[in-house]
């Protein structure tokens, strides 16, 4: 490898201001800063499809701007980059590979990488065709282009490791590093199977109508602090349940002309309302967030070209509102959890090292605990039988938040040991309730009793049990509700027995259709990522106790330090050779105590549970038999069970939030059912019951601003309205614009402020 000025960061680090120059006058790519150590947000107006190239002017606000920042590139439209992945459960590389085998090897070129082998995990560059869309290869390899992303490379250090420029060995098929950018003639051109295979056709760059640098000028000039009285009142008055597209284009409008006026916290309530939208909308729109997402991007942008023509005005002197804009969240597991026991901090600092909640790795953990340990292991209450550890846990939050991190991260605290063949059998897809069986199964030759008549046995091939340790992974939900809103699905009644540890599948006629789990001869573990969108059929399972199975765990951490912890490596004590080794767990006299007088209270029928909560002895016991594994026991002390109980109050203030979120949605989707029904009865009512004096004012007012509008021509404003009317009227004029607006007689334009007409006229 080269000694270059590119390794000279260890000791000297390049910010932007210097970094961006060794890109000057390259002409296949653009430099683009990045806040220090990060590799996100990019700047606005310099990346994606609407995104242009940053001028010297732009460049050298972002120079003081970003006087410590990291180097990024935004890439010509006819440049390219495959971005391979191959760590933390990627498997780009083989990903790759499978790729050229099938449509033919890729040429040799630049790659940019912080790792210490580029082919591995690395952003390879291509000349591609211009003006095109494209999509992903694989899961584990990202297209990086002009209109989408952008490409962290040297001098940058991320994660304390510094990017680097690598170019191909001229002897052999290894790489080095160069102290030098890319030239174009440099970059291989993207064979044309490769093109065929990712390209989705072609797209269109939208010119923008206000330059990136007035952009960024004008939302740098916005006010910061709370959000005052104005702001927080728009969020709080804003619905998207209804007319989600009209009102989000009239609330981005409202917001950025309140930040003309000077009013703060403009962008934290442009965030909040965005988030509020995606939740609201995604369900009514094809593709789900993906469309939605693009949709409020779409007209931001074009909100913003048309505000940020008019400069911030001086900061308003509102009272600012103690309510904020933050909620408190549920399933927060309290400080004192985790500075318990030194295992449970060791878990959290795992997960904020990579930026992730605490709170989902845990969960990924106790699913993957449960997969992992040997199916005789397990946990005697005193109370009913011993209890099964198979775990299930759903993790909820939007998609994009890091529920990955379930999987990633307990794997790197609990390896897979070596020569397991558990390594084939987690994190495994899942298609049905026969396919969770059949993830335990593989053909092999059983004797049928009969002879050859060399004497050697007749033997059949059958699907017969093989592996014992199978952990599921759901990334997104989406598949878990479809099969179980199926008819005839067997996975509710699966997911059921299998927690318990019960014999799954059923015999049939044949022997070789047969497909049986014995109990005590399987281990299963089953993390699923759930939008709260996604999670109807689940909930709607809860009569026959599929959700009562579940380990709920929020995967966003509003409690992330702004330091970012170090990777603390694996757990010292590795919780599943804890529980193989004793091979049983146990309760201290005082626990099964307290559930032998529940559970009589319950059989006398003096203590009543709430349904959902019927299995929380169950699971208790296996976080607390968790718990105390992470500790290096198997006897259940009372402190484990005080923590057990933490985690069980966390996941019930998920679950039940969740509840709550799907019975307001069915509450508005019926609500506005009536209101069809209402608004068409009132039409026919109307024209019988008689008019008061008041409503008469009001028709007669709504009627006259109908004519005002009508004979305009691009509408009127509410304050000419106000100047044609007697001033005696002025106080009815909220309700006459209401009622004109019902009758669709005018509606307000996309300001907010002009009424133009609607689709009908007054009869009279």
């Amino acid at each position: 490898m080269a000694t270059s000025d590119m390794n000279a960061s260890n000791t000297n680090r390049i910010s932007y201001p210097q970094g961006r120059l060794y890109y000057k006058g390259a002409d296949w790519c653009s430099p683009i800063p990045l806040k220090a150590g990060t590799k996100f947000p990019p700047p606005v107006k310099v990346t994606g499809k609407n995104g242009s190239d940053a001028s010297e002017e732009l460049q050298g606000i972002f120079d003081t701007n970003y006087p410590d920042g990291e180097t990024a590139i935004r890439l010509a439209p006819d440049v390219a980059a495959l971005d391979v992945d191959t760590y933390e459960g990627k498997d780009g590389y083989f990903e790759l590979q499978e790729l050229e085998d099938e449509l033919g090897e890729l040429p040799r070129g630049p790659i940019s990488s912080k790792r210490e082998c580029p082919t591995e995990n690395g952003k390879r560059l291509f000349i591609v065709p211009a003006g095109k869309d494209w999509t992903d290869p694989a899961d584990s390899i990202e297209i990086v282009h002009a209109g989408w992303r952008y490409v962290v490379c040297f001098p940058s250090a991320i994660d304390g490791m510094e990017e680097k420029w690598w170019y191909p060995n001229t002897e052999d098929d290894g790489y080095h590093v160069e102290d030098r950018v890319p030239m174009r003639d440099e970059i291989p051109e993207l064979p044309a199977e490769w093109v065929r295979h990712m390209c989705k056709g072609e797209t269109v760059f939208r010119t923008a109508g206000v330059t990136p640098e007035k952009a960024q000028q004008w939302l740098d000039s916005l006010h910061e602090g709370e959000a005052c009285e104005r702001v927080l009142k728009v969020v709080e008055t804003t619905d998207f349940s209804g007319t989600g597209h009209d009102n989000m284009l009239r609330v981005q409008t409202h917001l950025l002309r309140l930040g003309q006026e000077g009013h703060t916290g403009i962008q934290a309530a442009l965030d909040t309302l965005e988030g509020q939208f995606l939740s609201q909308v995604s369900e009514r729109r094809a593709n789900g967030q993906t469309t939605t997402s693009y949709e409020w991007t779409k007209a931001y942008d074009r909100a913003l070209e048309e505000e940020a023509k008019t400069p911030v005005g001086a900061r308003c002197t509102c009272r600012v509102s103690l309510r904020g804009l933050n909620k408190t969240e549920p399933g927060i597991l309290p400080e004192e959890f985790w500075s318990a026991r030194p295992s449970l901090a060791h878990v959290r600092q795992a997960a904020r090292s990579r930026r992730r909640s605490g709170e989902a790795a845990l969960a990924g953990l106790f699913a993957r605990f449960g997969a992992m340990i040997d199916p005789q292991v397990k946990v005697d209450t005193g109370i009913a039988d011993p209890l099964s550890l198979n775990a299930f846990t759903a993790l909820l939050g939007p998609s994009g938040t890091g529920k990955s991190a379930s999987k990633s991260i307990p794997a790197r605290l609990v390896p897979t040991p070596t020569l397991s063949t558990f390594g084939d059998r987690e994190y495994v897809g899942l298609g049905s309730g026969e396919g969770m069986i059949e993830a335990y199964l593989e053909f092999v030759n059983v004797e049928t009793g009969e002879l050859k008549k060399n004497g050697d046995p007749v033997t059949v091939s059958m699907k017969r049990q093989v592996h014992s340790n199978v952990l599921f992974y759901l990334d997104e939900g989406e598949s878990l509700t479809t099969l179980l809103g199926r008819n005839g699905s067997t996975l509710g009644a699966t997911i059921r027995s299998a927690w318990m540890g019960e014999k799954l599948g059923q015999m049939n006629a044949q022997k070789e259709t047969t497909r049986t789990l014995t109990e005590g001869k399987y281990s299963m573990g089953f993390i699923v990522g759930l939008q709260y969108e996604a999670c109807t059929k689940l909930m709607e399972d809860a009569a026959y106790g599929t959700p009562h199975r579940f380990y709920f765990s929020r995967v966003t951490d509003p409690n992330q330090p702004d330091a970012r912890c170090e990777w603390p490596g694996k757990l010292a004590i590795n919780p599943v050779q804890v529980a193989n080794t004793a091979g049983e767990f146990q309760v201290v006299a005082s626990i099964t105590d307290r559930l032998d007088a529940d559970d009589l209270a319950k059989q006398r029928g003096q203590l009543k549970v709430n349904p959902l909560n019927t299995h929380e002895p169950a699971m208790r016991a296996k976080l607390s038999a968790f718990i105390a594994a992470l500790d290096g026991r198997t006897l259940i002390t009372e402190e484990d069970w005080e923590l057990s109980g933490m985690m069980w109050k966390a996941s019930c203030e998920v679950r039940d939030d969740v509840m709550s979120y799907l019975k307001e949605k069915t509450a508005r989707e019926i609500s506005a059912k009536d209101e069809v029904y209402v608004n068409r009865e009132v039409k026919i009512d109307e024209a019988k019951r008689e008019k008061s004096e008041a409503v008469q004012k009001v028709e007669a007012l709504s009627k006259r601003v109908s004519t005002w509008v009508h004979e305009s021509t691009g509408g009127i404003t509410r304050r000419e309205v106000g100047q044609k009317m007697n001033s005696r009227d002025r106080k009815l004029l909220d309700e006459a614009i209401q009622l004109g607006e019902t009758r669709d007689w005018f509606r307000y334009d996309m300001d907010g402020k002009t009424l133009v007409a609607g689709t009908s006229r007054p009869t009279d």
